[in-house]
């Protein structure tokens, strides 16, 4: 889990700033999105797994200088990169359903996003 949040928290700060550098209306729209909901799963699952462990020591294991190598220039590239980064860590989700079916909407809302940010102009 402490692989998922740093990655979460990293992918919504690249977010936020293809956010501000997009030219397009609607991208910076769907791309606001993206990282208001990277920030909203981040917290929910984090707080869903450490109130079934009983504290919160896991964050402590947290990597935050862990360089992603996302794509800082394209954001369709860095979706594209997201959504295969969480495809990945899936294995590693504790597998409690309540827990895997969150990290499935995340999935799911990501796929969403990069729809949008793929077909949009």
């Amino acid at each position: 889990m402490e692989n998922l949040l740093a990655l979460l928290l990293q992918a919504r700060d690249t977010a936020h700033v293809h956010h501000w550098k997009v030219k397009s209306f609607s991208k910076h729209m769907a791309l606001g999105e993206l990282y208001e909901l990277l920030t909203n799963f981040a917290d929910e699952l984090a707080e869903m797994h450490m109130g079934d462990l009983g504290d919160s020591d896991m964050m402590s294991d947290i990597v935050w200088d862990n360089p992603t190598g996302w794509d800082k220039t394209n954001p369709n590239e860095f979706l594209a990169q997201l959504h295969m980064n969480l495809e990945q860590l899936k294995p590693t989700i504790p597998q409690k359903d309540w827990l895997v079916n969150k990290y499935e909407e995340l999935q799911g809302e990501v796929a969403r996003v990069k729809y949008k940010i793929d077909n949009l102009l």
